[in-house]
């Protein structure tokens, strides 16, 4: 196995890693569970720089290697290795891709997901500091009456 192959076989690791927060992401965001949400956003970083070092990694071999930095590079690379080689790296390429896109499909949901619990605490905010009309809650969460008029005469 060559040193590229050996860097996928780790970019599938990392985007294992990845998937599998992810994954937790969602169902802790479902839960409200918002110590165990910044806990995985947490650890998503660190996987994304991992995965950014990789790839960066994957780059600089496939340049050293006289080929471009992308997957037309990959795709040259893949078909110059041997038989056996060829078909276990192109394996990994193309799982490498699919999980690519899985863990793309997990972030947009856990972002829309994230953006519905943010209008929804904002309500929640706007109802309890008192943007209900003729109702005012102060800070100590206790319920103020404002005076509105009940008619033109009383204005």
């Amino acid at each position: 196995m060559d040193a590229i192959a050996r860097n996928l076989l780790d970019a599938r690791t990392l985007f294992e890693s990845l998937e599998s927060t992810l994954l937790a992401q969602h169902r802790y965001l479902l839960e409200r569970n918002m110590v165990e949400v910044e806990n995985s956003a947490n650890q998503l970083r660190v996987y994304v720089d991992r995965i950014r070092l990789n790839a960066h990694r994957r780059n600089q071999q496939l340049v050293s290697a006289g080929l471009s930095a992308d997957d037309a590079g990959m795709r040259q690379h893949i078909q110059s290795l041997p038989e056996v080689q060829k078909i276990t790296t192109e394996q990994l390429w193309q799982d490498l891709e699919a999980r690519v896109g899985r863990c793309r499909e997990l972030n947009i949901v856990n972002g829309r997901l994230q953006g519905r619990l943010r209008v929804v605490t904002s309500k929640l905010l706007e109802l309890l500091w008192g943007q209900l009309p003729g109702r005012s809650y102060n800070r100590s969460g206790q319920l103020n009456q404002l005076a509105v008029p009940k008619g033109i005469s009383d204005a």
